[in-house]
């Protein structure tokens, strides 16, 4: 499997929303039901050469009508409610030889948490780029980063987007809407190609990580500094993820 993602507004006393979604090798991007375990719909988008074009990152929008969807230079976006083809495609650049755009394989999504439609699109080719929902050209790029990216996180208020990359022990905070600049990171352990996950608490005031000598981390996210260090329990084995529950003080880490 290479991603999979929970519907946005799900609720246990609506089952139509208890779903998810997730792609694999080889296969259509697929939507799962929780309570019977079975596929729902699926979702497939196709090259040039009307060949299956495998997603390799996955997002629902805020709202949850639309799914999008990674691969090689390129994101596509589905309408939950007509499965099959993509309603459209945004490719990241023009060619693989352009100099302008996101080139590699956009290894990870994110939508801002402030419903304004604006949402990010890491690569493996060390870019992060910022598009707005029905509009193919981006509108803000950030080149030439430390890492190629696996993990892009919105801070609660929107204002914050933080990254992290595989082989990287750097996690680096841009503050989108003022200056654009990176204002601060934040370390753990890792040096390994591994996709780690970390998250932020749903007041923006801490981010979480794991790391690969099996510390869980928290990180104050306004002052960047190590609020709390502890053993996670895995006798020294990578902490590859950390969650927060949305709105209660539960984590899970893996």
């Amino acid at each position: 499997m290479y991603d999979a993602k929970w519907y946005p507004l799900m609720n246990s006393q609506d089952i139509n929303t208890m779903c998810f979604i997730a792609t694999s090798r080889d296969h259509p991007i697929a939507l799962w039901d929780c309570s019977t375990g079975k596929v729902r719909a699926t979702y497939s988008g196709l090259n040039h050469l009307d060949e299956l074009d495998t997603a390799v990152s996955l997002s629902f929008n805020c709202s949850g009508d639309k799914i999008y969807a990674g691969s090689n230079r390129m994101i596509r976006c589905f309408d939950v409610s007509d499965p099959g083809r993509q309603s459209f495609a945004i490719p990241t650049t023009k060619s693989r030889k352009s100099v302008l755009g996101q080139k590699g394989l956009i290894s990870t999504l994110s939508f801002n948490p402030d419903f304004s439609g604006l949402y990010a699109a890491g690569s493996f080719a060390n870019s992060i780029g910022l598009y707005v929902e029905n509009d193919k050209e981006c509108a803000m790029q950030l080149d030439e980063l430390e890492f190629g990216v696996t993990c892009l996180k919105w801070s609660p208020c929107g204002r914050y987007l933080w990254a992290g990359g595989r082989h990287s022990s750097s996690i680096q905070c841009w503050d989108i809407r003022s200056t654009g600049a990176c204002v601060g990171r934040v370390s753990r352990s890792l040096h390994s190609q591994q996709r780690m996950v970390f998250d932020i608490d749903p007041w923006g005031s801490f981010l979480v990580s794991g790391s690969d000598q099996g510390r869980i981390l928290a990180y104050d996210t306004t002052t960047f500094e190590l609020s709390a260090d502890f053993d996670a329990g895995t006798d020294g084995s990578c902490v590859n993820t950390v969650l927060l529950h949305p709105y209660c003080s539960l984590m899970v880490s893996v």
